[in-house]
């Protein structure tokens, strides 16, 4: 089967999207499948690349410029959002010139949410497409709504990859196609080395420290300033009084809050980090904290568990079922803080993995 993954991030980007949508893209290639992702430009990869895996292969097409999330609306946003979407438009001839007697086009849901002629893309490929060509909307967070039901007559099927989202879209299909849950694929990581994990620590300044670890950037769509305004009140504690928060990750919503913060020696700001380096500082952190509950459930949490960092977690389903106790269910400065002084001297929380095992993952994606 010829399967086409149009996604805005793929490996060696460092997002949870990207490691998802890599796993997706190797195990269907891996049970002989052939695969073309279609995917943004990498400044650490060709922008054309072929693996061969197992009966089937992996064609990745970086075709898109860098998201137009830009945090600056400068001349380079303008000019790559034109190229953009002058990609929408010409993209339902590939699509077609490639196209088998069976193919499916699986689209990530964030295409849905901007201005652009994303909408003149669906209409092409609808308008072109044969009785054997599926298309599969793929949500993987809760900002879909009442505004992008419209792009649901383009679908033949949903696929959700937590609970949350899978009751919400269920709700907007209104049963006229089918909404099927595909638990978020996990490959359980291998701890780090305590030497390895003072190695990174010593790299990026941070050795012997206590710290706070925000994976997810200085953004506030993931509640960094709860985060960076707890600090000021948690380190008036005696006890915490040495704590920092230290964030990796993209800096889009800086604020001379966050800058004021660095000066005080209440934060650190590292910028983007290796996967490697940011499993090390998850397993060697305070706390990894993963507040946010608009991205469903978070790849950042299961990854912080399954090297055994201590976390706090977001308030979703599968965590509310598993670890309840880790979980920050009002997202403020203060009962963060009270929530840290509470699980200061716990294990880390333990949760059932199993259930995001590969076993039946791709099974769902080729029966949608």
């Amino acid at each position: 089967m010829r399967w086409f993954i149009l996604t805005p991030l793929f490996k060696p980007a460092s997002a949870g999207g990207a490691i998802y949508s890599e796993i997706l893209a190797r195990n269907l290639a891996i049970k002989e499948h052939s695969v073309t992702v279609l995917t943004e430009k990498h400044g650490a990869a060709p922008d054309s690349e072929t693996r061969v895996l197992g009966g089937g292969s992996v064609n990745i097409r970086r075709i898109f410029p860098l998201r137009n999330d830009r945090a600056r609306k400068d001349v380079v946003f303008y000019v790559n959002f034109l190229i953009e979407n002058l990609i929408y438009v010409i993209l339902p001839w590939f699509l077609r010139a490639r196209s088998e007697a069976e193919t499916r086009l699986i689209v990530h849901a964030s295409f849905l949410y901007k201005p652009s002629l994303f909408r003149i893309f669906l209409l092409l490929v609808s308008a072109r497409r044969g009785p054997n060509f599926r298309m599969i909307l793929d949500i993987r967070d809760n900002y879909f709504d009442d505004r992008h039901t419209k792009f649901l007559r383009y679908f033949d099927a949903i696929i959700c990859s937590a609970r949350s989202n899978t009751e919400r879209m269920s709700g907007f299909a209104k049963g006229a196609l089918p909404v099927i849950h595909a638990p978020m694929p996990f490959e359980p990581l291998e701890a780090v080395s305590d030497s390895e994990v003072r190695a990174v620590e010593r790299t990026f300044g941070i050795e012997g420290k206590r710290y706070l670890l925000n994976p997810n950037g200085i953004t506030i769509r993931k509640h960094h300033p709860v985060m960076r305004d707890a600090m000021t009140i948690l380190r008036q504690i005696p006890e915490f009084s040495d704590v920092v928060l230290v964030t990796v990750g993209r800096e889009r919503d800086r604020t001379g809050a966050d800058t004021q913060s660095e000066a005080r020696g209440e934060s650190r700001y590292l910028g983007i980090v290796a996967h490697a380096d940011m499993y090390a500082l998850m397993q060697g952190a305070f706390f990894t904290l993963v507040l946010s509950n608009e991205e469903t459930i978070s790849r950042s949490s299961l990854e912080a568990m399954s090297v055994c960092g201590r976390i706090i977690l977001p308030n979703v389903p599968e965590f509310r079922e598993d670890c309840e106790d880790y979980i920050l269910a009002n997202v403020t400065p203060e009962e963060l803080v009270a929530k840290i002084r509470l699980l200061a001297n716990r294990p880390p929380p333990g949760f059932p993995f199993e259930k995001h095992e590969l076993a039946n993952y791709i099974e769902l994606y080729e029966n949608a």
